[in-house]
């Protein structure tokens, strides 16, 4: 867990639901926003804040759920999140089935619930922006999905936005072939609804292919469930930690993300247009999940004026601490070729 003892002063942005969300904030110079992926929250990147700080004033949010920040509102925990599963007759129809590459795959989130989570993140986007200045964006993991949304969407609420580094989103296409097994959604959620937290964990860092791979699962689930049963009962009281049962719950809403954006590649030359006056990065590590390369380099078709950059001897955690095996000081430079020296 990151430790709360640092110089980050604290502050909060109001979205449009009422809803408070908690940012850090340290440096000087131009303001840059960094936005977390799904198992993460705000001091997951303090580290990344700290070494950015003498050239940039840079702030850390929390999402939705995680940290200091509210959790969802109505407007999406009234909505109903899954599909009927793919043997019953109500859903036995093209819209329940999702095509990535030469592989089908049954749809498990409503496309309701998915829009209403994308509402709120694209809502809670321009409020930190608002309330930052930020100009400038570190997306990472989800929070690249999100921005990436925004974009498509050509949102007028973040035309402050001038430089993006994108960070290794989960993203997949339906005309390109990707190594992950989506098949897995189903199983987390089944676990997840049975109250079983290792296993649908275990399932999570399949899916998105974090973690030893070569353990065998029961082994991971046992390994799993003895460091969450070790953060409960330590009760958590450090400020804007979040433990792993937590961030477990927030899951569902990043991964409903990830499915709704599935649709052809060419779908993101929007953004094309949208860039015109915005810089953007393609950042990689060189040790990533092989379908988050192919996404990258997806992303890298469609959007030819963005430069791509790939970290080597790094994975999907080197924005993360140390206690994450991060490596943030290994991006500073990358990161300070896009942005400037501050």
């Amino acid at each position: 867990m990151a430790a709360v003892d640092t110089p980050l002063s604290h502050h909060f942005a109001v979205s449009a639901d009422g809803t408070k969300l908690s940012y850090y904030t340290v440096g000087s110079g131009p303001a840059a926003l960094v936005l977390h992926g799904s198992m993460s929250y705000a001091l997951t990147h303090k580290e990344l804040a700290l070494a950015l700080s003498p050239y940039y004033t840079v702030h850390i949010a929390s999402r939705r759920g995680r940290g200091l920040s509210g959790r969802y509102s109505s407007s999406v925990t009234d909505v109903e999140v899954l599909l009927p599963t793919p043997n019953t007759t109500a859903n036995d129809d093209n819209s329940a089935t999702l095509q990535v590459g030469d592989k089908t795959y049954p749809r498990v989130y409503r496309p309701e619930f998915t829009a209403a989570v994308l509402a709120t993140e694209s809502a809670d986007l321009t409020a930190l922006l608002s309330a930052t200045g930020a100009e400038m964006l570190i997306t990472v993991s989800s929070g690249a999905l999100i921005v990436l949304h925004s974009l498509l969407q050509a949102r007028a609420e973040i035309s402050c936005i001038k430089k993006i580094i994108v960070f290794e989103p989960p993203i997949f296409f339906t005309d390109r072939p990707s190594a992950a097994d989506l098949t897995l959604l189903r199983r987390f959620e089944e676990q997840h609804a049975e109250g079983d937290v290792p296993a649908a964990m275990v399932s999570a860092m399949r899916l998105v292919q974090l973690g030893p791979g070569w353990i065998p699962t029961w082994i991971m689930k046992a390994l799993v469930g003895v460091m969450i049963r070790a953060q409960d009962k330590k009760q958590q009281s450090e400020d804007g930690v979040t433990s792993m049962r937590g961030l477990g719950e927030m899951l569902r809403y990043d991964f409903s993300i990830a499915e709704g954006m599935i649709a052809p590649a060419e779908r993101l030359g929007v953004v094309v247009a949208a860039e015109k006056g915005v810089e953007i990065m393609l950042l990689s590590g060189g040790k990533s999940p092989m379908y988050m390369q192919q996404g990258m380099a997806a992303l890298a078709e469609v959007l030819p004026r963005a430069k791509s950059v790939v970290i080597p001897g790094v994975g999907h955690e080197v924005l993360c601490g140390k206690d994450m095996r991060g490596q943030p000081g290994k991006a500073v430079p990358v990161i300070r070729e896009l942005f400037g020296s501050g």
